[in-house]
């Protein structure tokens, strides 16, 4: 918020963060920016480690890649932490589509497994060859 020459303030982002947040009163948007401040220096606190992390290691933390990757580490992260603070944020849904997709290849992969597997079991048969 800014205070213009005449004394008007601008409160174009209080509002935004109102109507983002659906907060009633005062208080509950003093909440959600303390909730918002408390995501992004978390989310921060976690890259700041990652790339201490990675420069320990002798990782290159300078290259264009590796920015990259580590920014969408912090996208990531900042959505999980949101989602704990009950902040909306919309790459949830894209968190949440992306481990259902996982999951789902992952069930695949384990019923494929156990065909395969089931073929190489001895099985035992009757004196007509039929299966006990």
């Amino acid at each position: 918020m800014e205070t213009k020459e005449d004394n008007v303030i601008d409160a174009t982002e209080l509002f935004e963060m109102r109507r983002f947040h659906g907060v009633k009163n005062v208080s509950q948007l003093i909440d959600a920016a303390e909730r918002e401040d408390f995501s992004d220096d978390m989310s921060k606190s976690m890259i700041d480690i990652l790339v201490q992390m990675f420069d320990e290691y002798d990782f290159d933390v300078e290259d264009t890649k590796m920015i990259d990757d580590l920014t969408f580490i912090n996208i990531i992260i900042r959505a999980v932490v949101d989602r704990q603070l009950g902040i909306p944020n919309p790459i949830c849904l894209d968190i949440d589509n992306a481990v259902d997709a996982w999951k789902d290849v992952a069930e695949m992969q384990q019923e494929f497994t156990e065909d395969v597997l089931e073929c190489f079991v001895e099985t035992e048969t009757d004196e007509n060859n039929e299966i006990i």
